[in-house]
C-alpha cells in the first residue's frame, strides 16, 4: 500500500500547493516560444500557444481532482441510498427501485452522462454532477449486494428482536460491517468518474475552452500529437498513473480489512 500512498500525497501536495510550484501562469501564452519540448525553463515542454505544460498539469489536476472528488461524492450519497431503499423496501416500492437500478445499468455510463450533462448545461459542477450520477446505478448495486450479504447475520436478529428500529441497525450494524466494500468500491468510482470527466471535458463539455484541465490538455494535444507529443503525454501519463494508484490503493482496502 506505500506507494500507491505515496504517489497520492506527492502529487495532492503538489497539486494543492500550485500556485507556489507552478513556474508559469498556465494561462500565459509566448507567440515566440510555441511548442517547445522539454528543458530546463519548461521541464514539460510548451504547448500550441507558448503555454509551460506543467503549470497547465498541475493547475488542471486541481479542477480534475476536485470535479472527481465532487463526482464520486455524489455517486455513493445517491447510490448506497438506492441501494438500501432497494433492500428495505418492501412490495411494489421496492421492485421499483430495483428496476430504476438495472434500468440505469443498461445505459452505458458516458452516454448517461451527456444525456445528464444536456439537461444540466456545462461546467465544473455540472461535469461532476453528469459524471457521478451516471455511476449510481452500479454503486447501487453493490450497496444493495452489501447489505444482503449481512441483513441474515445474527446479530442483526438479536437487535431486531430487542427493539432496535431500522435507523438504529443500519447506522451502527449494517453500515460498519459494510464499510469495507463500500469504500474500496468508492475507490473504483473514483477511477470510473476521472476518466468519464476527463472525457467530457475532452469532447468539448467541461466548460470555458482553454481552462487547465486533464482533459482538455489531452484535446489541445490531439492536433497536435505527431509534432508535439509531450502536450498529450504529461495529461495522459497523469490520468493513468492517478487511476492505477486509486485502484490499487482500493484492491488493498478491500483484502486488509476484509
Amino acid at each position: 500500500m506505500k506507494w500507491p500512498l505515496t504517489l497520492l500525497g506527492l502529487a495532492s501536495v503538489a497539486l494543492i500547493f500550485a500556485p507556489w510550484v507552478a513556474p508559469y501562469d498556465p494561462m500565459q501564452t509566448a507567440p515566440d516560444q510555441t511548442m517547445q519540448p522539454p528543458s530546463v525553463e519548461h521541464p514539460f515542454g510548451t504547448d500550441a500557444f507558448g503555454r509551460d505544460v506543467f503549470s497547465r498539469l498541475l493547475y488542471g489536476g486541481q479542477r480534475t481532482l476536485a470535479i472527481s472528488i465532487l463526482a464520486t461524492a455524489a455517486t455513493v450519497l445517491v447510490g448506497l441510498c438506492l441501494g438500501l431503499a432497494a433492500v428495505a423496501a418492501e412490495g411494489w416500492f421496492g421492485r421499483v427501485v430495483l428496476s430504476f437500478i438495472n434500468a440505469l445499468l443498461a445505459f452505458p455510463s458516458l452516454l448517461l452522462a451527456l444525456i445528464i450533462l444536456t439537461l444540466l448545461g456545462t461546467g465544473a459542477v455540472p461535469l461532476a454532477l453528469a459524471a457521478g450520477l451516471s455511476q449510481v446505478g452500479a454503486y447501487a448495486r453493490i450497496a444493495r449486494s452489501a447489505v444482503i450479504a449481512v441483513r441474515p447475520a445474527l446479530y442483526i436478529e438479536a437487535a431486531l428482536v430487542m427493539g432496535a428500529d431500522s435507523r438504529h441497525i443500519f447506522l451502527c450494524h449494517i453500515l460498519p460491517n459494510i464499510q469495507t466494500t463500500i469504500t474500496a468500491y468508492a475507490g473504483v468510482m473514483f477511477s470510473y468518474n476521472l476518466l468519464n470527466s476527463a472525457a467530457l471535458s475532452f469532447l468539448g463539455l467541461g466548460g470555458a475552452p482553454g481552462v487547465p484541465d486533464w482533459g482538455v490538455m489531452l484535446a489541445e494535444g490531439r492536433a497536435v500529437l505527431r509534432a508535439a507529443p509531450w502536450m498529450s503525454l504529461a495529461p495522459g501519463i497523469a490520468i493513468t498513473l492517478t487511476v492505477i494508484a486509486i485502484n490499487h490503493l482500493a484492491a488493498e482496502v478491500n483484502h486488509r480489512f476484509r
